[in-house]
């Protein structure tokens, strides 16, 4: 009980520290200066006066990018191979081979991993087999999406990038096989497995499949430009009474507060304070 009851007054002496300017808060409470309690406070102001967020510029965010990419590229194929051989697995297949490198099939068509298998497969099992990875990919842009929306997505510049990059690889490998049509095309094949095998039976499947990829193109979307969007959230700007120092601009600082009791348990707050 004593551990929550010290995260509490921890969390409230952050709390008070961001949001209220301390000289102001410990000028109005004399009765805080009785005997056994004190407050001591130091004001370490910024030599531009302002308080900004320390946020990487766009070419090193770039920078960051490139260098996820190949790492990426490979985790993604990895991924999209890997979620073929689960699905071979789960049904009692055997994966004969398993490939992350560029190679080309029979027909001619470029395949960036390859994933053979045998086992004996009824149409359904086959089909979830085709399609593994898509899932997989939803599950990826879906979870990114939900950190979008709920706002819990990382404030480190860096770790934005590389969560955009993990779902970006995602959403082109599940949005891919709406433009590439080929005979092993993941998409393609899980069709002809439930049956639809000309333009108007596979209709209904790629409206569906392409809402999905759009709803997941937005979000990716709206990711990337959080990454490159500058945060003014910590630029503190307010208006006082002023005294004869300034304009009545609020003078952001970094604060950091010290209470003790009577019965000498302290706690000590650090937060964003300011001065009049």
């Amino acid at each position: 009980m004593r551990v929550f009851s010290s995260i509490a007054v921890w969390v409230l002496i952050l709390i008070s520290g961001g949001f209220f300017p301390l000289r102001a808060f410990a000028d109005d409470r004399d009765d805080l200066h009785e005997p056994g309690r004190e407050i001591k406070r130091v004001n370490l102001d910024l030599s531009d006066g302002r308080c900004q967020a320390n946020s990487p510029s766009v070419l090193k965010l770039i920078g960051a990018a490139a260098l996820i990419a190949p790492a990426e590229y490979f985790l993604n194929v990895a991924l999209h191979e890997g979620s073929h051989a689960l699905a071979v697995k789960t049904f009692g297949g055997k994966v004969q081979d398993f490939k992350i490198t560029p190679s080309k099939d029979g027909e001619g068509y470029v395949m960036f991993g390859k994933t053979e298998y045998t086992g004996e497969f009824s149409k359904a099992q086959l089909a979830i087999i085709d399609i593994a990875p898509k899932i997989s990919d939803i599950l990826i842009v879906g979870s990114y999406a939900a950190l979008q929306e709920s706002e819990n997505v990382p404030q480190n510049k860096y770790a934005q990038v590389a969560a955009a990059m993990v779902a970006t690889g995602a959403w082109v490998d599940f949005s891919q096989d709406i433009l590439f049509v080929g005979s092993q095309n993941d998409l393609t094949k899980f069709m002809s497995r439930l049956g639809a095998r000309d333009g108007g039976e596979r209709f209904s499947y790629k409206l569906g499949y392409g809402a999905l990829a759009l709803a997941g193109g937005l979000e990716i979307g709206k990711g990337w430009h959080r990454v490159f969007q500058k945060d003014h959230s910590r630029n503190l700007q307010g208006k006082g009474q002023g005294n004869g120092q300034g304009n009545g601009r609020m003078k952001p600082g970094l604060a950091v507060t010290r209470m003790s009791t009577e019965l000498g348990q302290g706690y000590v707050g650090i937060g964003i304070g300011g001065s009049f």
